[in-house]
């Protein structure tokens, strides 16, 4: 398929993306439009996702939205093993983008193990920020349910990442976290 027949592939066809009970279940309201993000290769993905995004000159018009539709299938689709391995392979906002999605939109005992494996990863680039993992600390810490939280925390503590474990409770707890005070009780 050539760049622009990829920058015009059909999306998921009802333009609103599926609802995240669907997205939780493996990325099955994914299915339609999106299987391509399993099958291609991590250069192919980012080629095809850049001549989405920014379009091709006269050929076809940018469709940002669309861009991260196929990003989205990517984080839900491929495998947690995948994710760390291929996050260094993107700009530093698609790696986040990935990763977050994944932390968000997975069921939280895939989130934490993202987490941790990303936290070895990070930790083994000797001297590299914990850029992502924090990141994905944050996202959970802030926007998951207070019982995924709570399962988060305890499956840090299960991997011996106690570190981990300090920095949800901090972001968790922080006044800018966003949660209330009954969230923290």
């Amino acid at each position: 398929m050539s760049q622009a027949q990829e920058a015009r592939a059909p999306e998921s066809g009802d333009g609103g993306g599926p609802s995240r009970s669907g997205e939780a279940e493996g990325g099955a309201a994914w299915s339609v439009g999106y299987e391509w993000v399993t099958t291609c290769s991590v250069p192919d993905f980012k080629a095809r996702v850049k001549a989405i995004r920014e379009g091709l000159p006269g050929l076809t018009e940018p469709r940002p939205a669309t861009a991260l539709r196929a990003m989205h299938a990517f984080a839900l689709k491929r495998s947690v093993d995948e994710l760390i391995t291929y996050a260094t392979e993107f700009k530093d906002r698609d790696a986040v983008t990935l990763l977050a999605t994944a932390a968000l939109s997975r069921n939280i005992l895939q989130a934490a193990e993202l987490a941790v494996k990303q936290w070895d990863a990070e930790q083994e680039s000797h001297g590299r920020p914990l850029r992502l993992t924090d990141g994905i600390i944050h996202d959970i810490a802030c926007q998951r349910t207070i019982l995924d939280v709570a399962v988060f925390i305890r499956e840090c503590r299960r991997a011996g990442k106690q570190e981990m474990v300090d920095r949800t409770v901090r972001m968790f707890t922080t006044p800018s976290s966003g949660r209330t005070n009954l969230d923290k009780a």
